[in-house]
């Protein structure tokens, strides 16, 4: 089975970042000549909310994770989610995945200079609101001979949230990129994020 490390959706500022990454296991129920495609994992500012969000990890795992050099694979909840790939003949790879994933929004301290998420938020604040999100994702990718290739991510998702002091909320995340055969990103969609509280 071939393993390939696939690209990464980064924002600045806190980095979004979706990661496809196939794995060397192998899925149950896959289709024929597919691939698995490694855990969904996002931590990515909310600006106009004042927000910081972890997707499928903590920020007390994320933060530590980080203090200590990112060293080894990034902490996650959840180690597999229910996706394959296709690999056809021309080099073209598709990936689609979808899971319901754990989600921690963190307020962004008064004076955050949008260095990285830890230092932007604080432990002593706690969350705004905890919850499950239902995640979607999908790239595509061609490779060519010298490894390199035009590709192609999105990720979006829903959640419902409740907050540390017991409001709820409705949550939506939706952003994509398109990267040409120089690693020139050529489209970034700048995130959509809609936070709406629920009576």
């Amino acid at each position: 089975m071939r393993t390939t490390t696939r690209a990464a959706v980064a924002l600045a500022a806190g980095a979004l970042a979706m990661s496809l990454t196939t794995t060397a296991g192998t899925a149950a129920a896959i289709p024929p000549h597919a691939e698995d495609v490694a855990p969904l994992l996002a931590v990515f500012p909310d600006l106009d909310n004042g927000l910081v969000g972890y997707l499928n990890t903590t920020r007390e795992e994320w933060c530590a994770w980080e203090a200590g050099g990112s060293a080894g694979a990034p902490p996650l909840l959840k180690d597999a989610s229910p996706a394959w790939e296709r690999v056809t003949g021309t080099g073209e790879v598709s990936g689609n995945a979808r899971d319901e994933l754990h989600l921690e929004l963190w307020p962004l301290d008064a004076d955050a200079e949008l260095v990285s998420s830890c230092e932007d938020t604080s432990d002593a604040t706690g969350p705004f609101a905890t919850g499950r999100a239902d995640v979607r994702a999908a790239e595509l990718a061609l490779e060519g001979d010298d490894g390199r290739g035009a590709w192609f991510g999105r990720l979006g998702f829903n959640a419902d949230l409740t907050g540390t002091e017991g409001g709820r909320y409705r949550y939506h995340v939706y952003y994509m990129e398109l990267v040409d055969a120089k690693g020139r990103v050529r489209l970034a969609d700048s995130p959509h994020i809609r936070l709406t509280t629920l009576p």
